[in-house]
Order: structure tokens, then C-alpha cells, then sequence
């Protein structure tokens, strides 16, 4: 028996969640980054027709608010890449773990197939012994 021992337990990740988390970050991601579009018509629009100081005040929370959304969306990406890359890992880790495991299995058979070598030439050693007694 190979004197080393491979990982033998499997990865343990969420793959279905990930990939959910995936899926629900650019739902959220999409959404917003279609703000924009959904909102230009209606912001130009009031933007030209309203004056005063509410329209100041609402200029700068538009502006703040794009800011924040833009932020958010850039958070959603990377949390979209970090998952990707959790997955890639837990694939990796896995094909690792799973390619150390026929490398213990081939030694073992190494080792077994030397031992019965060895058993053979002893048997074939004693057989001949035997017959330059006889």
C-alpha cells in the first residue's frame, strides 16, 4: 500500500447555489444597468420643463443616485467574477483530488504486481532449490 493517502473526500461546494447566486447577481446587475435607458425619455423630459430650486436639489440626488448605481452594478460584476472563480476553484481542487486518487490506485497496483513478481522469483528460487536437492 502506497505509504502516502490522496484526499479521498470530494469537494464540498454549492455549485447549484453559486451558479443561483450567478444568475440572481446579473438579474439585479441587468436591471440596473437598464435604468438608465428606461429613465433617459422622462429625465430629459422634466429636466427641461423644470426650474427652480426642487430642480437643483433633484439634479444633485439624480446625480448621486447614478453614482451609487454605478457603483452597485461594478459590485454586482465582481461578485459575478468571485463566483466564477470559487467554481473554477472547487472544479480544480476536485480534478486534483480525483487524479491523485488514480495515481494512489496505480501504485498500489505497481506495489501489488512487484510483490507477486517477487512472490513468483521465490516460488521459482524454492522450486529450483527443491529440484537440485532431489
Amino acid at each position: 500500500m502506497p505509504a502516502w493517502q490522496p484526499n479521498w473526500n470530494d469537494v464540498e461546494f454549492d455549485f447549484t447555489g453559486a451558479e443561483a447566486a450567478i444568475a440572481e447577481c446579473r438579474l439585479a446587475r441587468e436591471v440596473l444597468e437598464t435604468r438608465d435607458a428606461v429613465l433617459a425619455g422622462p429625465l430629459v423630459s422634466a429636466r427641461d420643463q423644470w426650474r427652480g430650486a426642487k430642480r437643483v436639489e433633484f439634479d444633485e440626488s439624480e446625480e448621486a443616485l447614478q453614482r451609487d448605481v454605478a457603483r452597485l452594478i461594478e459590485e454586482l460584476r465582481l461578485a459575478e467574477q468571485g463566483l466564477y472563480a470559487d467554481i473554477a476553484r472547487a472544479h480544480n481542487e476536485q480534478a486534483i483530488r480525483v487524479r491523485a486518487r488514480a495515481h494512489w490506485h496505480e501504485e498500489l497496483l505497481e506495489e501489488q504486481a512487484m510483490e507477486r513478481r517477487r512472490l513468483e522469483v521465490a516460488a521459482q528460487e524454492k522450486a529450483a532449490t527443491a529440484a537440485k536437492a532431489a
